[in-house]
């Protein structure tokens, strides 16, 4: 996951992504890279992939003694705000793209 903070704070984000998809092979018991992943594919506006990771660890939990439900918890309350954000927008677009005269 190291790799993953280095290359991300490079601006490298698809190599920050491909860093922590290999933490989570090597450990995927643990969530936590996909949340990570999750929260940087909103960051890139990619709101599809960031929910796909999200669903995938939240169906894996949180091991052992770890509390992870607040990093849940942010991570479902900005996917939340990006789907609000996608739906207001597509409905401007909508608005905005109708013709406006014969």
């Amino acid at each position: 996951m190291y790799v993953g903070h280095l290359r991300h704070a490079q601006g490298d984000n698809a190599g920050a992504i491909g860093a922590l998809e290999a933490a989570f092979s090597a450990f995927p018991v643990n969530p936590l890279p996909l949340l990570l992943a999750a929260t940087w594919r909103l960051d890139d506006g990619e709101v599809d992939m960031a929910r796909a990771l999200y669903d995938r660890a939240r169906a894996i939990g949180a091991p052992g003694r770890l509390d992870l439900e607040p990093r849940f918890q942010e991570v479902a309350s900005r996917l939340s705000e990006a789907q609000d954000e996608v739906r207001t927008r597509g409905a401007a677009k909508i608005t905005d793209d109708r013709p406006t005269g014969p």
